[in-house]
């Protein structure tokens, strides 16, 4: 049995992240799902019995509270394990702030997560699968901090332990994705001198600092390529870039291609 709701307007709509679809399920015996090629992020929340889960190969068995997550392009499959019995709650994202997200968070890469407040989880969901049904403007504005809240419930979970320094740094860096950051911006916000910071920066994430920030507005920009039908000029700007030909070469620098090229191989959205 399945109770699911979605909504058009958060999957075509203007919000960097929210939730299209939410519901619930109660499965028994052989029922299975299996994709070969995920569309979207998704997560799903055993609540009774167990499942088996598989991705790209990689077998899990997922008990009740713990919570399995569907990554975009994954290989996938999932059933009703030993136990016989499978209730599980469920929401799927959307937002192209979303893959960004995912990877400052920690959570990328992580199949299974072993909540320490699964109750939270399983409360959020249940918000958002009510909040689905609504669809005013003040819902869909709910339903996208929701999102984030939900994303932020996961990634407490299994974040690296970096030191508060570097936290702050990625938070910072995160929360200014809009413009371009010195070096002495960063290391006056988290108190460590130029040369200590590079340094631990480096040790704990493996690259440079400012090369960190600047491929993640950079990664904010294909995104916005991708998903979404601005002008190339109002994406520079609104990844820090006051000069379209600056931002062009810095594109290609980091992707190999023009921005104009990467739309055009990626979607058929926006101008030719």
């Amino acid at each position: 049995m399945e109770n699911i709701r979605k909504s058009d307007r958060m999957w075509f709509g203007s919000y960097a992240l929210s939730i299209f679809g939410a519901g619930a399920s109660r499965w028994v015996g052989e029922c299975s799902w299996k994709e070969i090629s995920a569309y979207v992020f998704w997560i799903e929340q055993v609540t009774h019995g167990n499942a088996i889960f598989i991705q790209n190969g990689k077998e899990y068995l997922v008990n009740e509270g713990e919570v399995f997550l569907v990554f975009p392009g994954a290989s996938i499959e999932y059933r009703v394990g030993p136990a016989g019995v499978l209730h599980k709650r469920f929401a799927a994202f959307c937002g192209f702030a979303t893959p960004m997200l995912l990877k400052t968070m920690g959570i990328s890469g992580r199949d299974v997560v072993h909540p320490k407040r699964p109750g939270d989880i399983t409360k959020a969901c249940r918000q958002l699968y009510a909040l689905m049904g609504k669809e005013d403007d003040e819902s869909l504005e709910d339903i996208a901090v929701l999102a984030y809240k939900l994303l932020l419930m996961l990634s407490r979970d299994f974040r690296p332990d970096y030191p508060e320094a570097i936290n702050k740094a990625l938070l910072f860096f995160e929360q200014n994705l809009n413009r371009h950051i010195t070096q002495e911006e960063i290391c006056a916000h988290v108190h460590l001198t130029p040369p200590y910071f590079c340094k631990l920066f480096k040790r704990f994430l493996g690259v440079a600092p400012m090369k960190y920030h600047a491929t993640q507005r950079i990664g904010m920009a294909r995104r916005l390529l991708t998903h979404t039908s601005m002008p190339i000029k109002e994406i520079a700007l609104t990844s820090g870039y006051s000069d379209q030909l600056h931002f062009s070469a810095q594109f290609k620098k980091y992707t190999h291609v023009s921005p104009r090229e990467y739309r055009r191989r990626t979607t058929n959205k926006g101008p030719k």
